[in-house]
């Protein structure tokens, strides 16, 4: 039985798309934020929303963009997707009161323009951890509608994955700027060991930027997709980031130059992270633990090297 979809308040985009929060903004940003969540992670996006407000995506000036006195339409950093695999009404319309709680000069509205709300069609019985996962990325790697707003990157961030450094949105955005002299479909972090010391482990995590204009990335995806044949028929699938790789490896690819490591995303533990030798990663990626207990209202850990504390980004001597 295949999921129905809910129309919530917000304008109804089609194919499983709501516009929960219209653009402030009359320019359109190039990112899409992507927060993909499983139906029971839902009430830990307002704790994301919480988080955001201590460490923030942008630049905290304490007003809503369409409050800004110099510029009546800046723009904003990036527009913000939330995308589940599976959903009922309740969550769509916590959700919904969610976006539309957060006050005028909340990080939410500072630094992002339009919200949407996405809602797959899988059906409950094929919701498992690995598959839903893969089946929402490509679900929104080729969706026409989310495709058709002309966004030029897509930042994934699953739930895990939590912010260090304020302004960290916009430091990812400046970063792109500067990557724009090496082409990429996929900029990320490989896999670091224990310790967060580098380990040339094959693929980048999940967790990354993503070239979402390329047609020939999507020609790639494509080729994947069909060559692991990724199908609602069949769950035992790798995760996409791991297909990926092998799919470049195993057909010896010159596809390969095109996924690019980068320091601004870091995924490792928390407890081994040194920010003060790190100074330009902003986020860190993979410590559920870890994140669910920051996001719970936890402060930063004070990560102690040499006997400077960093927390968020700034020095405490």
């Amino acid at each position: 039985m295949r999921n129905t979809t809910v129309r919530i308040r917000g304008k109804y985009l089609g194919r499983g798309v709501s516009l929960v929060r219209a653009r402030q903004s009359g320019v359109r940003p190039s990112l899409l934020v992507l927060v993909p969540f499983a139906s029971q992670q839902a009430r830990s996006i307002g704790a994301m929303f919480r988080h955001w407000e201590r460490i923030s995506p942008c630049e905290h000036t304490g007003e809503a963009l369409h409050d800004h006195p110099h510029n009546p339409t800046p723009r904003p950093c990036a527009d913000l997707a939330l995308v589940t695999s599976v959903t009922t009404t309740a969550i769509q319309r916590y959700l919904s009161q969610a976006v539309r709680a957060e006050p005028r000069t909340a990080a939410l509205n500072r630094c992002f323009g339009a919200v949407l709300l996405g809602v797959t069609d899988l059906p409950e019985k094929m919701n498992t951890y690995i598959y839903a996962s893969t089946y929402v990325f490509y679900w929104v790697m080729f969706h026409p509608i989310l495709r058709s707003r002309g966004y030029t990157y897509l930042l994934q961030m699953e739930l895990d994955v939590v912010p260090v450094r304020q302004r960290w949105l916009e430091r990812i955005a400046e970063g792109l700027v500067l990557e724009r002299s090496r082409p990429f479909w996929m900029l990320g972090a490989h896999t670091l060991a224990a310790h967060c010391v580098p380990k040339m482990s094959l693929n980048i995590n999940g967790n990354a930027l993503y070239n979402y204009s390329s047609n020939d990335f999507l020609d790639f995806l494509l080729r994947m997709k069909t060559a692991f044949r990724f199908g609602k028929s069949n769950q035992k699938q790798a995760y996409y980031d791991v297909a990926m790789e092998r799919y470049v490896r195993w057909n010896r690819l010159k596809e390969a130059r095109y996924f690019v490591d980068t320091p601004l995303i870091r995924n490792c533990p928390f407890d081994k992270l040194q920010l003060d030798e790190m100074p330009t990663t902003v986020a860190i990626a993979h410590n559920k633990v870890e994140a669910a207990r920051l996001y719970a209202g936890a402060s930063i850990t004070p990560f102690v090297n040499n006997n400077v504390t960093t927390v968020g980004g700034h020095r405490r001597g």
